[in-house]
């Protein structure tokens, strides 16, 4: 079974893709030959594409229970989703999938919930990739995070493949970035950059509801408590 889920700009670059259509083309190849795939109707809608052969549409359904370790994206209900649309393929129970969807916890360590002074935040500690970033920003109930960014690292990728995904991300009055010298030489667009004290007092004081921080690679140490290095750091 095969489901395809987005697509963004990233990866529009010089020797990988040209455009979103390139992209559809090369993700429609995971459906091996004789197997059942799943496409997002918002795909189709987008790229005004007719649906491939082989493949059956979906539209992505709000889950009426909680993980309280997903944030409240369409990454979130599009899991959702293809995991109730996979368990009631090969006989699981719903009350197992729904059992199991509230208590996953993610092993790759790409996004922890955070405790900061009785503040949740999803602590982002993965590359600040156009469609990784844009994500936190796509939710379901329309809300706004606070995007806090002590550190940019887009890694081997071009953020010129993505560049319109970064705007809309720093664009954002709730968009705070530290200013470093290293993060205004990485990032390609204009951001409200602050001071150490002005990004303390934000995290300490200002930020409020829906609050994600990123520091680009963080959590790609074992050893990397998020807690921990907030508490201390300010």
């Amino acid at each position: 079974m095969s489901f395809l889920l987005n697509i963004y700009d990233t990866h529009i670059n010089d020797g990988m893709f040209a455009n979103k259509g390139e992209i559809f083309e090369s993700k429609i190849q995971i459906r091996p030959k004789g197997g059942t795939g799943f496409i997002n109707q918002r795909i189709l809608s987008d790229l005004n594409l007719e649906l491939p052969t082989g493949w059956t549409s979906f539209a992505v359904e709000t889950p009426e229970i909680e993980n309280p370790s997903f944030p409240p994206t369409l990454r979130t209900v599009e899991m959702f989703t293809i995991g109730k649309h996979f368990s009631k393929s090969i006989g699981i129970s719903d009350e197992t999938f729904r059992k199991a969807y509230q208590t996953f916890v993610s092993q790759e360590n790409r996004i922890i919930v955070s405790n900061y002074y009785g503040k949740k935040i999803f602590f982002h500690g993965e590359t600040s990739g156009g469609s990784r970033l844009w994500s936190w920003f796509e939710t379901v109930d329309g809300s706004q995070p606070w995007f806090l960014v002590e550190e940019v690292n887009f890694a081997d990728e071009d953020p010129q493949g993505f560049v319109d995904l970064l705007k809309k991300v720093f664009d954002s009055d709730k968009t705070i970035v530290l200013d470093t010298p290293t993060n205004r030489q990485r990032l390609p667009v204009n951001a409200n950059y602050v001071d150490a004290q002005e990004f303390k007092d934000v995290i300490s004081k200002k930020a409020s509801g829906y609050i994600v921080y990123h520091k680009a690679l963080a959590t790609r140490s074992d050893s990397f408590d998020p807690e921990t290095y907030l508490v201390k750091r300010w």
